[in-house]
């Protein structure tokens, strides 16, 4: 290789590398190129793009690489098992507006003008759930304020109905520690439930308690306060909280009731409840 074709050569990669060097560093390289090697062209080009990268300064821009992850919205097909579940909202209950959430939940029609104060439901996933139509896989309750998810639990579908769902032995997750291996078999004379049904004669619904204890010393997880049952203080509406209220364990464990009246943060107030599902 001449020097002429070595010079033409080193000016071509120099031109290459410099498309990506930064503006400012005009002119960068001057002198003969290193010796050219014929039996060995390919190091002699390697030789020449070192020598240009020690005298140019400049840095390309890496190309930028996609890291995010499609939305379950996106998602065209049904999500196979053991992948992220892909959420669809199912059913929204607010707190206060003196509609039952258990009876939205449960009645077989649904009355639009709810949504006025912010309660929806997927009347066509409803319906194909509980005519026994439709796969559900996961069932997500979820816990809102006006700062976000409070609490989530996460249940097993396979094979439920719209009640059959809510219960311990079909809990995968929760934020409470202690509530998958809490002995709720002790039957309702003990104050143990886990339903969505709950504590009629109360209307104390999506019920997880753990034990009566003379109200005072009533424990539980979760409770949807529908009306007065005249049986604890705790459960009574004020003005500020009416009917219905949403009451939670603000800790990792269960919790006593009644310190809700105390306002000591150990019992949440959700703003209101949310039940998603993942389907096919």
């Amino acid at each position: 290789m001449d020097g002429a074709v070595a010079v033409v050569l080193m000016l071509s990669a120099m031109a290459v590398l410099l498309f990506g060097v930064e503006s400012q560093q005009r002119v960068c390289y001057s002198g003969p190129p290193p010796e050219p090697d014929p039996d060995n062209p390919d190091d002699w080009m390697k030789q020449v793009m070192q020598e240009i990268r020690k005298r140019c300064p400049g840095r390309r821009q890496p190309t930028p690489v996609a890291t995010e992850k499609p939305t379950p919205a996106a998602t065209e097909t049904p999500t196979p098992a053991g992948t992220d579940p892909e959420w669809r909202l199912l059913f929204k209950g607010v707190a206060g507006t003196g509609v039952s959430l258990y009876d939205m939940w449960t009645a077989m029609n649904w009355t639009s003008s709810y949504e006025a104060s912010g309660h929806r439901r997927d009347n066509s996933l409803y319906q194909a759930w509980r005519n026994g139509q439709l796969h559900v896989r996961q069932v997500n309750l979820s816990l809102h304020d006006s700062s976000g998810v409070r609490a989530e639990l996460i249940f097993n579908g396979t094979g439920s109905d719209i009640k059959s769902w809510f219960t311990q032995t079909r809990l995968i997750s929760s934020p409470w520690d202690d509530l998958k291996s809490a002995q709720l078999t002790g039957g309702h004379a003990l104050g143990q439930f886990f339903s969505i049904d709950g504590n009629y004669e109360r209307d104390w619904r999506f019920y997880i308690n753990n034990n009566f204890g003379g109200c005072k010393g009533d424990e539980g997880w979760l409770v949807v306060i529908e009306s007065n049952s005249l049986f604890c203080h705790w459960d009574r509406q004020t003005a500020a909280y009416p009917y219905p209220f949403i009451l939670y364990s603000a800790t990792n464990s269960k919790v006593t009731w009644d310190r809700v009246r105390s306002n000591d943060g150990t019992v949440g107030r959700a703003d209101s409840l949310t039940i998603h599902i993942d389907a096919e």
